[in-house]
């Protein structure tokens, strides 16, 4: 197994911290896991640290890296002016800039919009007798699995040694996306769907009707169950961090007036009920409040 070793704490003016270097050994001693730094930690330089780590001591390995549009600037920023990599060292396959050298890159960063039109090249790659590492930023991306990002993403993990999974947010709206993202990377930790709902959901069927008055039966999510149980099995294939601020929070409190009460009543209205197939913003305006 690679170890973290003090060459590379230093970069430019910054010095990897503890939570950047514990990262980078979590993910050095697993051939898949996601990477969970909040914002304002340096994930996208601790990803960096460990794609060159594994590039030094590996001759044959060829990292990619898939990140959107706008995360673009700061992995260049990262790699040029902060790591003082060379240029001919990393190739770019964006709308704006294909600049690639396949026999002598040894990162290839494409944008989430070119990695379709481009996937072919990786196989290219895998053709060379070149071993991928596989990074995907803002991996929550990947929460839908029948997106079209999600099934490009999956012909390019086929062909991909090591996955590392990058997002500040693997949990964003149900345990349905996270089951996604983590199955994506770890291909079943989690076991079976129907075994992880039946596991951590609680559920129930539902009749609907759809178009012509036929009628089937719907999962209907009504709470979750043993979260204490699967934050510690994430453990395994997840290191989350987050930076902690001592912060004091005031409270106020002042009564609405008899207009603005009547505004809320009318945009929460339908926060409590079931069944209804409108579109009903007053349960985010709440979680919001």
């Amino acid at each position: 197994m690679i170890q973290f070793s003090d060459s590379y704490k230093k970069w430019g003016d910054i010095e990897l911290g503890q939570d950047q270097i514990d990262s980078i050994n979590f993910l050095l001693a697993r051939q898949s896991a996601l990477l969970c730094l909040q914002t304002g930690l340096g994930k996208t330089l601790t990803a960096l640290v460990t794609a060159k780590i594994i590039l030094d001591n590996f001759d044959s390995a060829r990292v990619v890296i898939v990140c959107p549009v706008k995360a673009k600037k700061a992995f260049r920023k990262e790699m040029f002016q902060r790591m003082g990599l060379n240029r001919d060292y990393v190739g770019f396959i964006s709308t704006d800039e294909m600049d690639l050298d396949r026999y002598n890159n040894r990162i290839f960063l494409f944008t989430d919009t070119n990695i379709k039109k481009y996937d072919d090249l990786v196989q290219e790659l895998v053709d060379d007798g070149h071993k991928i590492v596989l990074f995907i930023d803002e991996a929550h991306g990947l929460a839908d699995k029948d997106s079209a990002f999600s099934k490009v993403m999956k012909k390019v993990r086929a062909l991909s040694t090591i996955v590392y999974s990058i997002t500040a947010t693997p949990l964003i709206n149900d345990l349905d996306g996270l089951y996604n993202i983590v199955n994506f990377t770890c291909p079943g930790f989690l076991g079976k769907k129907t075994d992880f709902d039946n596991r951590y959901t609680i559920w129930h069927l539902e009749n609907i009707y759809v178009k012509g008055g036929a009628k089937r039966k719907v999962k209907v999510l009504d709470g979750y169950k043993n979260l204490d149980e699967l934050a510690e099995k994430l453990k395994q294939v997840m290191i989350v961090r987050g930076k902690e601020y001592d912060l004091k929070f005031g409270k106020q409190f002042r009564d609405m007036t008899d207009a603005e009460h009547a505004v809320y009543e009318k945009v929460s209205s339908g926060m409590l009920s079931k069944g209804s197939e409108e579109r009903n913003f007053s349960k985010r305006m709440h979680d919001l409040q």
